[in-house]
Formats: C-alpha cells, structure tokens, sequence
C-alpha cells in the first residue's frame, strides 16, 4: 500500500467503500475520480506536484 485515504466527511469512514477509481488521461494537473458505494459520493484526487500528493475532496 502506497498511502491511504479517509473519503467521508464524516467523523469516521462507515458507508464510504471506494470502489472505482478512474484517471483522467492528459489532465493536467493529474486528476482521478474516486467513486465511492454504500455512501453514494463522487469524489476527486488532484495531484499537488509542490507537496508530491494528491489532494481529496468530496
């Protein structure tokens, strides 16, 4: 595992299941969408290259 992510908003991750991950190709900056079962949220994951880390938001 590289790193691990919380993807709710709220104060804990039951109902958030990511389930599908999808890369935009030629995004710049790099961007990925995270579809997330149970909790039925979008959310996205755009790469930061000053912090060498994507940034989540939902």
């Amino acid at each position: 595992m590289l790193s691990s992510h919380k993807v709710s908003n709220g104060p804990d991750a039951i109902g958030a299941v990511p389930v599908e991950v999808a890369f935009l190709p030629d995004a710049k900056p790099p961007l990925a969408y995270i579809n997330n079962m149970l909790s039925g949220t979008l959310w996205t994951a755009m790469w930061q290259a000053d912090r060498k880390a994507f940034h989540f938001s939902g």
